[in-house]
């Protein structure tokens, strides 16, 4: 059964809305799962998703790396340049030392994107 995007990207972006809300409040472990699972169906939308990319950026600075890794390989598939900035102000930290592989890659990619 094919998912239409406009059936899934606006279910898609209140669920991103309504997780980011909740983590803003207080971080709670049973969202980790949701909020990955939602970030990798936006990228899988592409170019149908650009217009996620300011959700997908603040995903980017989650405390959890594994979110912001696939908020980065998102904002490289929906070809959001928009993203590259927060990219590289994101790779000057110390702290995702495990990220900036993720990080290079997508910056690649939305540099080689037209």
């Amino acid at each position: 059964m094919k998912i239409y995007p406009e059936h899934a990207l606006p279910v898609l972006k209140i669920t991103l809305e309504t997780i980011l809300e909740m983590r803003n409040k207080e971080k709670t472990a049973n969202t980790d799962d949701w909020l990955r699972v939602t970030i990798g169906a936006i990228g899988n939308y592409e170019y149908q998703a650009c217009h996620f990319s300011d959700l997908l950026i603040r995903a980017l600075f989650d405390c959890d790396l594994n979110i912001a890794g696939y908020a980065a390989i998102s904002l490289g598939k929906i070809g959001a340049k928009e993203a590259i900035p927060a990219m590289k102000k994101l790779m000057d930290s110390k702290e995702v030392s495990d990220l900036k592989p993720i990080l290079k890659k997508a910056i690649q990619k939305l540099n080689t994107s037209t």
